[in-house]
């Protein structure tokens, strides 16, 4: 038995407050308004100008170079950035002489920005600022004067302190990142360089995910996205974007490649879209095997598992027109099987149970494949899916069996724009 006869609006809301924000809408309010008849068209989505993203990729980073004068002496560096994210390297800058070595790396750490300045054994930290992470622009600007080294952050109290004497810098910057293969030094077998990775784990910090502009060294400005510079899967920065992940379409994410499944499956994640098709969720094992999908279908919310007979348990969330999802606003589905039955619920309506016949148990644990997110490749497809369009949006907050993870933590991203999700004027 399928629950899924549309709705009365009637005194139930669908949404639930999160902060300033409103997921879904109050049916008791759409009961007074005449139900739409068309999608929400979402406005054209502006770029900030000379800013570039980075983020997308674990090794994302501009390669600006530069004199070695301009960061031996007195110096001043200022950057504007935005981010979401309370960890990420800003700059970082090193060198190698014959008997030691020394950087200088400017980063998010826990919301704040860090200065770590390091010549041979002796190491200088800076901290200032805090809750940076808010997703709106921040200027830091560091200054060196002699061995004082001063930090200032917003409008937060100038951070200083004395570091190294001297300081040998290499012929680069590094924005937002490092390479994969690591830094070059100069006189130095390639061989010997320190992976990309293990240098941010080196360094206790990660590749920066945000946007960035205005770079300037002593007054020289800095064009980030200039041909000048190398730039490494960097991309374009919206003007005015809001927590969540955007999937333009051709996009979607591998949340992990061998997603087993034990006797209970429980996906939860907020959604926004203006379109009646998508691919919320996807994971299928070998074909005649079980499978399941989360998904938008023509304006409906729709879970489906199939314990590989070929007939799909759905349950289905329904709607008095097929419009209402489609209001670019947020919406949090969850969708569950327990045993032998299979749940969805949406925003704060009530949940929708089908049960399996006869009431055994069927074979869905043990299914073993890759779980998808926001789409699938073309290589993947999925039986329970009633379409296959990937989905166009912005997606937040996955979770699976209670355990949320970060995008940056997902086993691949493809076309997938981080922190990313346009604001609707």
């Amino acid at each position: 038995m399928e629950f899924d006869a549309p709705l009365r609006h009637q005194h139930v809301s669908i949404g639930r407050c999160n902060g300033d924000l409103l997921r879904g809408r109050m049916l008791h309010e759409m009961a007074s308004e005449p139900d739409p008849t068309s999608c929400n068209k979402p406005s054209q989505i502006t770029l900030e100008a000379r800013a570039v993203k980075l983020g997308d990729d674990p090794f994302s980073h501009v390669y600006v170079p530069v004199r070695r004068r301009d960061l031996k002496a007195d110096f001043n560096i200022t950057l504007d950035f935005r981010t979401f994210a309370p960890n990420g390297m800003l700059l970082h800058s090193e060198g190698k002489t014959r008997r030691r070595s020394s950087y200088l790396s400017l980063g998010l750490r826990d919301g704040a920005v860090q200065l770590t300045v390091r010549r041979g054994r002796r190491t200088a930290r800076l901290t200032a600022g805090s809750g940076l992470n808010d997703g709106n622009w921040q200027m830091a600007t560091l200054v060196r004067t002699r061995r004082k080294y001063t930090l200032l952050v917003g409008g937060a109290p100038p951070a200083s302190r004395r570091g190294p004497r001297s300081f040998r810098a290499g012929r680069a910057l590094y924005v937002g990142g490092v390479p994969r293969a690591g830094i070059e030094q100069r006189g130095r077998d390639a061989n010997s360089l320190v992976p990309g990775r293990k240098k941010l784990e080196m360094l206790q910090t990660e590749g920066f995910k945000g946007c960035m502009k205005q770079l300037s060294i002593s007054g020289r400005d800095i064009d980030l996205p200039s041909g000048r510079n190398i730039i490494h899967r960097v991309g374009q920065c919206m003007a005015r974007v809001e927590m969540g992940t955007f999937f333009a379409g051709d996009a979607f994410a591998t949340y992990a490649d061998g997603v087993v499944l034990g006797d209970k499956f429980d996906l939860r994640l907020d959604f926004r879209t203006a379109k009646l098709n998508g691919v919320l969720a996807s994971l299928a094992g070998a074909p005649g095997a079980a499978a399941l999908s989360l998904e938008i279908a023509d304006g409906e919310v729709v879970f489906s598992v199939d314990d590989g007979s070929g007939e799909a348990l759905r349950a289905r969330q329904k709607f008095s027109t097929k419009y209402i999802l489609c209001d670019n606003q947020w919406h949090s589905a969850r969708a569950t099987y327990t045993g032998n039955k299979v749940t969805l619920r949406l925003d704060q309506l009530p949940q929708r149970t089908v049960s399996a016949r006869g009431g055994a148990a069927p074979p869905w644990a043990g299914l073993s494949g890759a779980l998808y997110v926001g789409g699938l490749p073309d290589a993947a497809p999925n039986p329970t899916l009633l379409q296959t369009d990937n989905f166009k949006g912005c997606i937040r907050d996955v979770e699976l069996n209670g355990v949320r993870r970060r995008w940056s933590d997902m086993a691949q991203l493809t076309n997938v724009l981080l922190n990313s999700c346009p604001v609707q004027r």
